[in-house]
């Protein structure tokens, strides 16, 4: 299979300017636990639930001051449309990740793809499984 057949096209994004608790408050709204920093569709980076508990809420800085920008991952790891799930599956252990970007050649997001959904898919198609 490929990854556009099992990504989610509908990603929470946020700008990079905008602060982390504004992002936190994205995340309450349960988005994969993962939101698209992206500036005119261009993914910048990714923000999750832990980076802020680790850049932010573990060093005691203030989430209403403190910018995404600051504390995203940069320059996340991704894989394109086209690409295999096993290909994606290879990127996400090889860098331990749970979820990729899915950016087309200039780097715009498209979507994402998680190793939950991945597995899920694998074992579905694994043989004598029945669900």
């Amino acid at each position: 299979m490929r990854v556009s057949d099992q990504m989610l096209a509908d990603v929470a994004t946020i700008p990079a300017d905008h602060t982390v608790q504004e992002a936190a408050r994205l995340l309450a709204n349960d988005h994969g636990g993962v939101l698209a920093v992206s500036e005119s569709d261009r993914l910048e980076g990714l923000l999750t639930a832990t980076d802020i508990l680790n850049r932010v809420v573990a060093e005691g800085r203030n989430p209403a001051e403190t910018r995404v920008r600051e504390v995203m991952s940069s320059r996340p790891y991704t894989c394109r449309a086209d690409d295999s799930d096993q290909t994606a599956m290879r990127v996400m252990r090889d860098h331990a990740v749970k979820q990729l970007p899915v950016v087309d050649a200039q780097g715009r997001l498209l979507g994402i793809i998680s190793r939950t959904a991945l597995e899920v898919q694998t074992l579905l198609g694994a043989p004598g499984f029945r669900p």
